[in-house]
């Protein structure tokens, strides 16, 4: 009959459906993995920052902030470094004194 569509035709539509159901899942899952913080590993207990920190660091003698975690320092540099690379939800934020 004229207008009716061949068996393979209906068959490939079905096909496509499919693909971009499971493509539309799998876009949805990597949108939520790239939520753009720190996993909980990398997340830094807590971020000191404000008061100025000296280094014993020649190429970089002071610095805007530092990140901790279990009493290791992570990272020395600036707060905006600090905070995009490791802090998290449960991360506590410091306002270290001014210098005197």
């Amino acid at each position: 009959m004229p207008g009716l569509p061949f068996p393979w035709k209906i068959e490939e539509d079905f096909i496509h459906q499919k693909i971009a159901a499971v493509l539309s899942v799998v876009l949805l899952f990597a949108g939520i993995g790239c939520h753009g913080g720190p996993d909980a590993a990398h997340t830094a207990d807590a971020v000191y920052y404000g008061g100025g920190i000296v280094t014993v660091n020649d190429a970089q003698p002071q610095a805007e902030a530092l990140a901790v975690k279990d009493g290791k320092i992570l990272m020395v540099g600036s707060r905006e470094q600090i905070e995009k690379s490791y802090k998290g939800a449960t991360t506590t934020m410091i306002i270290s004194p001014a210098k005197p």
